[in-house]
């Protein structure tokens, strides 16, 4: 059996850790007496580079040695799966879904490790309860692990970037009501509906923040019909009202203008995700470090990790 250990100033750290193809994002949550110390910074990687290489002097300069630390999968490594299976147990539904997406897939399913997520009961599927599956390569988390064994820190849980936005967003009043969530990475983007915590509903877009550098038209058409087709398949799969509050993140002058012809065509409050405005949270970051590293906080804030 495991022994309990004794706690340590490393058990009040978690680093959140984003793997992105330029560099590497690290946020530190630091938890306090009456609040926790968020700090996020950026790594880029010059000529190439590796997760360890990027870590380790954060590591050292900031004493994080034997730190939980929470890995979030690059989007290009896993795939999002939606399927129904009967009402039965987690273990039981992990084991339902392989046969169902062995088509869904482009590798062999021996390859595979899959993960599920329940998606709250919508009200209109009797006894089918809809699901999200996560397909990885095995190879793929054999990587990670390898590669974050090679650090001081003590790896606890890979994540997937929908849910740790999902974290982000527990902690705000804005998740009571409920709310979608647009985040805007280099070259691509997503839209996450969230309500109480839980995941309802998650789109990947094939816009992200270099196309509103471009400053096309198009590019704002695409994001409102992509909001609106998820708005539509809310109402018609949800017994309850939609949201009416979409976050934007990052909180920037180009997201300004898509802020701006959101408004103009959809019916929806439109604000940007500004992490300051997390309740009892600290956030010491500069503005280039904030805007690559909303996943990595995410993952920082990953609450399981706490037990």
């Amino acid at each position: 059996m495991l022994q309990r250990r004794k706690k340590k100033a490393s058990d009040k750290i978690t680093v959140g850790i984003d793997a992105q193809s330029d560099g590497l994002a690290v946020a530190v949550a630091k938890k306090g007496r009456e609040n926790t110390r968020l700090r996020c910074e950026f790594v880029p990687f010059s000529g190439g580079g590796s997760q360890v290489a990027a870590l380790n002097p954060i590591i050292q300069n900031h004493g994080l040695h034997g730190a939980s630390a929470v890995l979030v999968m690059p989007e290009s490594e896993y795939s999002l799966l939606q399927t129904s299976v009967p009402v039965m147990s987690l273990d039981e539904m992990r084991d339902a879904v392989r046969w169902k997406i062995g088509e869904l897939v482009d590798f062999p399913l021996a390859q595979a490790v899959l993960d599920v997520f329940e998606v709250p009961e919508s009200g209109q599927r009797g006894t089918e309860r809809l699901l999200y599956v996560v397909a990885t390569k095995r190879q793929y988390v054999q990587d990670h692990i390898g590669e974050i064994r090679r650090t001081d820190l003590s790896l606890t849980a890979i994540d997937i970037g929908e849910l740790s936005l999902r974290n982000v967003i527990a902690k705000l009043h804005e998740n009571d009501d409920g709310v979608v969530v647009l985040h805007l990475a280099e070259r691509s983007g997503s839209l996450v509906f969230i309500k109480q915590s839980e995941v309802y509903l998650t789109r990947r877009l094939h816009v992200g923040f270099d196309d509103l550098l471009l400053g096309e038209e198009s590019t704002y058409e695409d994001v409102v019909l992509e909001l609106q087709r998820s708005l539509d398949f809310f109402e018609s799969n949800f017994v309850q009202a939609l949201p009416t509050k979409l976050l934007i993140f990052p909180p920037d002058k180009l997201t300004g203008e898509l802020i701006t012809h959101i408004n103009s065509q959809l019916k929806l409050e439109v604000e940007p995700l500004i992490l300051e405005k997390l309740p009892g949270y600290i956030v010491e970051a500069d503005e280039q470090s904030q805007t690559r590293s909303l996943l990595a906080i995410g993952a920082a804030l990953r609450e399981e990790v706490a037990a």
